[in-house]
């Protein structure tokens, strides 16, 4: 039966979580993992990574092709573009553990970068 569904985010099931989220306002400046050396990297590479693209890693395939999108960083910056809408307490407690299992792994990965949180903005709809 296991073999005729896929769950989504075992990838991150049972990975560490003690990682601490360090927050800074959204940069649209800092170009998007996997971008080839730019202007913007004068003074060292830095890269963001959407959080969603995070949370739909699957495997160990597809954490390598992550992985090798931020090689050689100096910084990268995860893009929490998928805040849940729902305020309950354990909603917004799962996120933030998944959160810090995605940093504590990119930290744990990618030695010598320092990986921090942007908060995408809110976006208001048109009427």
């Amino acid at each position: 039966m296991k073999s005729t569904y896929d769950l989504i985010g075992t990838f991150w099931d049972g990975r560490p979580a003690d990682a601490v989220a360090q927050t800074v306002p959204y940069d649209p400046l800092i170009p998007e993992a996997g971008t080839p050396y730019c202007l913007f990297d004068i003074n060292g590479k830095r890269r963001g990574i959407w959080l969603s693209v995070l949370f739909a890693v699957r495997d160990e395939a597809d954490w390598e092709r992550v992985r090798a999108s931020l090689a050689g960083c100096r910084q990268i910056a995860v893009i929490d573009d998928c805040r849940p809408r729902f305020q309950g307490q354990a909603v917004q407690q799962f996120h933030q553990h998944r959160l810090r299992q995605v940093l504590c792994l990119l930290r744990c990965e990618i030695p010598g970068a320092h990986v921090l949180v942007m908060k995408f903005p809110n976006v208001g709809r048109a009427a």
